[in-house]
């Protein structure tokens, strides 16, 4: 027989395992199911205010009527002020105000508009019934008009705190908060213990998510009104948007103490939930809906509770009620959608994300979930697509451009991955996990000095991160570093001491290293801890040849071959065993399968 060839090392090299996709959440690595709805406002509406009509009053006695109930959705109306004292002439006159003041508190408002619009033709210099048209056209939700009417009382009464109240008012409900709050500051200026003024400048504030602001005027606010609910409500709504959910919950107790809502429970819930005490938000979303049984966003809240605390079942059931309250309610659909994901519920969930999407076009976070959902079934193409959709409405999503590595790894498409992660990076340079998959896609395509600078950023970033170890230390070996392979592999092993690539990795450079027992010793760990895995076997077969243990060796591919019958290098290396030991035959016939193997791998396949 011809003289046996070289010894050579065959060791398969495990492909590294890409770490899990980025959760269905902005901002955070979490997964999340569904949403948040923070109200800053009760029911919305403007209500009537008490028109105020005293006929023995003059124009400079400006005194208020009681508010009525006001809604938080819209900043409070200016106090109505009563009516110029008529003269003899003007007897008509004050009986306009008079109908106008009747029909506005009766909630005839066209009829109001009417009467007050006959006081000015009588009287076109009476800034009261300017403004008392006015406040009646905010109830019509004619806003233009009632910005009109209250600069012409400006006009006439310089020094008229409600009527820019009344004006910034029209300027907040027609999306002008900085005027609106120019306004209230000269309300408050004209008048600086004007409540109405100061919460309605805190709302406006709240708009502009000038939350240090908005908090400030509610403290001064309740400091002159100190029973005034929705101003602990708004106070509370800034303070969750600075995230001090503590103080939020203590405004949002002291609103329920005086005007227990739906609408505050419902927000108490939401601080609850942002401090993980989820059983307590769950009790007040339940009393939200207690309360309020229409409340959709309660139910929705709720599910999110029940599905974060695996419940999923429960949650599908608030959804469903959700849905049925407000099927025009895109946010509703993915969180039930969420729900059906974390129940496995795959077709499920793709069907909610696609009618939120219909629903909102520009929905980023349904696009998201729903190429989550493709990602489950194992529809990357389609899951790329809505990425890509992800990242056009929201071109700064780290995590988007992340996910979209992965599937473009699950495609094979190596290049397009390292792409995709280098993106991600760009736009969330502490992104460690972007790092260490950008690292598998190199070792994928041979690049492997790129893979050791993103495994060693990775844990540069992530000091325990054993993956980005074991992945540096594979391409080191693949370099044939060996030492630094061995050290790479040997922290992996550290960090999670049953890691059985690391460990067979290491195994292969002590052996490339010829420390045999080192070497030995490693591949017997990895086959205590795996019993089948057959490439632990081969090499360890490897390493008894090499030392000569040629039973050994034997003994260890016959069983690789056992395990995987078309192992070609398991053959070889038996056959190298077998001729050392001069059983030429068996020898033979291992290198014939070896050829066979080897031709059949290069034959084309026959078309299914």
């Amino acid at each position: 027989m011809q003289s046996k060839p070289p010894l050579r090392e065959v060791p398969s090299v495990l492909a590294a395992t890409p770490m899990g996709k980025a959760p269905s959440l902005w901002g955070e690595l979490v997964i999340t199911f569904g949403f948040l709805l923070i109200l800053s406002s009760f029911p919305a509406g403007v209500a009537a205010q008490e028109l105020e009509w005293r006929p023995g009053a003059t124009a400079e006695d400006i005194s208020p009527s009681p508010s009525a109930a006001v809604s938080e959705a819209t900043p409070q109306t200016s106090p109505t002020v009563t009516p110029s004292q008529p003269s003899s002439q003007t007897t008509t006159f004050a009986e306009a105000l008079r109908r106008g003041w009747e029909a506005a508190n009766e909630r005839r408002y066209n009829d109001a508009v009417a009467e007050y619009t006959q006081a000015i033709r009588l009287k076109s210099n009476d800034a009261a019934a300017y403004n008392n048209r006015a406040i009646v056209y905010l109830n019509l939700q004619q806003y233009t008009p009632a910005l009109e009417d209250f600069t012409e009382a400006i006009q006439l009464k310089s020094d008229f705190p409600e009527a820019y109240n009344g004006r910034g008012n029209a300027y907040s409900a027609l999306g002008q908060p900085e005027l609106a709050i120019a306004d209230y500051t000269e309300a408050v200026r004209l008048k600086p213990d004007f409540v109405e003024a100061y919460y309605n400048r805190a709302w406006n504030y709240g708009a502009l998510k000038k939350y240090d602001e908005d908090i400030a005027d509610c403290t001064t606010v309740i400091l002159l009104k100190v029973n005034f609910a929705n101003a602990y409500f708004v106070r509370g709504n800034a303070s969750y948007a600075l995230k001090h959910f503590n103080e939020a919950i203590a405004d949002y107790n002291q609103t329920i103490f005086l005007s227990p809502t739906a609408e505050a429970y419902n927000n108490r819930g939401n601080a609850y939930r942002a401090l993980r005490q989820y059983n307590f938000a769950a009790t007040d979303y339940t009393e939200a809906i207690r309360l309020r049984p229409d409340f959709a966003e309660a139910y929705a809240n709720r599910g999110y509770i029940h599905n974060a605390i695996n419940q999923s079942d429960a949650a599908v059931l608030d959804y469903n009620n959700a849905i049925r309250l407000r099927p025009e309610f895109a946010a509703v659909y993915d969180g039930r959608g969420s729900a059906y994901v974390s129940l496995g519920q795959y077709e499920n969930a793709v069907i909610d994300f696609t009618e939120a999407v219909r629903l909102a076009p520009n929905f980023a976070k349904g696009y998201f979930d729903r190429a989550v959902a493709y990602d489950a079934l194992k529809r990357h193409d389609e899951a790329l697509a809505d990425y890509g959709e992800v990242i056009r409405l929201t071109p700064g999503s780290a995590e988007a451009n992340y996910n979209q590595g992965l599937d473009y790894i699950a495609l094979l498409q190596y290049d397009k991955a390292a792409s995709s992660f280098s993106e991600a990076i760009r736009l969330k340079p502490d992104f460690a996990l972007a790092y260490y998959n950008q690292g598998v896609a190199y070792n994928a395509i041979s690049l492997y000095e790129r893979a050791i600078a993103s495994c060693s950023e990775a844990v540069r970033l992530k000091p325990d991160f054993a993956e980005a170890y074991y992945n540096r230390g594979l391409a080191y070996r693949m370099l044939q570093q060996y030492e630094k392979a061995v050290s790479s592999c040997g922290d992996a092993v550290r960090l999670k001491p049953d890691y059985v690539e690391a460990i067979y990795n290491r195994a292969c450079a002590n052996g490339a290293l010829k420390r045999y027992d080192k070497s030995i010793a490693d591949y017997t760990e990895v086959i205590r801890l795996k019993a089948d895995f057959t490439d632990a076997y081969n090499g360890r077969g490897q390493v008894y040849n090499a030392q000569k243990q040629y039973g050994k060796a034997i003994a260890d591919l016959s069983e690789a071959i056992r395990l995987k019958s078309d192992f070609a290098e398991a053959y070889y290396n038996r056959a190298v065993a077998y001729e050392a030991l001069g059983q030429d035959d068996k020898a033979s016939n291992d290198y014939i399968a070896v050829i066979r193997l080897k031709k059949s791998d290069h034959l084309p396949r026959t078309a299914q």
